[in-house]
Parts: C-alpha cells; structure tokens; sequence
C-alpha cells in the first residue's frame, strides 16, 4: 500500500521518476537472458513492488523502473483506472525463484501451455510481472493500447501475464 500510495502522491504532484533517482540519468541495468541466473538472483539487489498480497512482489530494477513509469502514465492519463490492477497479483508474481518454479511447473503437471520450463521462465530475471487485472477491463484495455510504450508485451495465453522486452527509448 505504502508504493501505491506513493505513486499516486507522485502523479498528484507531477513528479517524475528521474527526480527521484540519486543518479539523474544513470543508465539501467541491461535486460538478462543468462539462464544460469535465472531463479537464482540475489533478492536483495531486486526492487519491491506492491502485489495483492500481504508480501509485496519483486522485480529486476530496470523492469521495476519501467513498471513504475507505467503506472504513473496510466493514473496520469486516466485517472479513472483503479491502479490497484497494476499491482502484481502475488508475491511470486514477478520475480520467481527456481524452488518456486519448480513448484508451479509440478502443480501444472509440466504443461507447458501453462507454465514455462524452470529456469527459462521470465519472472525467473525479474522481467515478467501478472498483473492483477480481469480480462477485458479497463485496465487491461489500457495495459493492451499502452504497455508496449513502457518495454512490456503481452503473453498471448495469459491477459495478466506481461513480460519486460525492452528499454524504452526515453530512458537511454
């Protein structure tokens, strides 16, 4: 709650993520692809953001930084979006651990329509988040008209699922 409302004190008050960073223009961290690392980051190095848990999500930086850009964007520019729906769903519902992979990939029977093999999962760098949205919302509209914008793309199986692509030219 305390990043929601955060953000909204931000977009109330047009500030702007680069006026929070200690760096002003510090580039972001490049997007991995290492599979070696994935499910195997050093948590303390991702970036909390609020989930519909009680325990907030995490992201890789530059995917956070993004995100948080996103919402900002979406309360700007509609004010009548809940921007509780760009909360991440669950605490594990951005970046994702290999036990908590595996964990998933066994509750789905390794259907791969449904989940991604462990360790090549994109939550498993912190660059997919699911979104806490209903199919065909307003929200999701905007998410859909709107995220690529930000560095996100849909996943075509699932409408919560978005994963972090690339670094949007305004932030290079």
């Amino acid at each position: 709650q305390a990043t929601i409302d955060a953000l909204k004190y931000c977009v109330v008050n047009d500030i702007k993520y680069q006026d929070l960073l200690l760096e002003p223009g510090s580039p972001l961290d490049p997007i991995s692809r290492d599979y070696t690392i994935n499910g195997r980051l050093d948590v303390s190095t991702l970036t909390r953001i609020p989930s519909a848990e009680e325990e907030d999500a995490t992201l890789a930086s530059s995917t956070a930084v993004c995100w948080a850009y996103l919402v900002q964007a979406a309360a700007h520019e509609d004010p009548t979006l809940n921007i509780n729906g760009f909360q991440s769903s669950g605490s594990a519902e951005g970046y994702r651990d290999l036990a908590t992979q595996i964990k998933y990939d066994s509750d789905k029977g390794g259907d791969r329509d449904l989940v991604a093999e462990p360790g090549r999962s994109n939550h498993g760098w912190g660059n997919a988040i699911d979104f806490w949205i209903d199919n065909g919302s307003r929200e999701h509209q905007w998410l859909k008209n709107n995220a690529y914008r930000f560095g996100f793309k849909p996943y075509w199986r699932e409408h919560w699922h978005w994963d972090f692509s690339y670094i949007p030219d305004f932030l290079k």
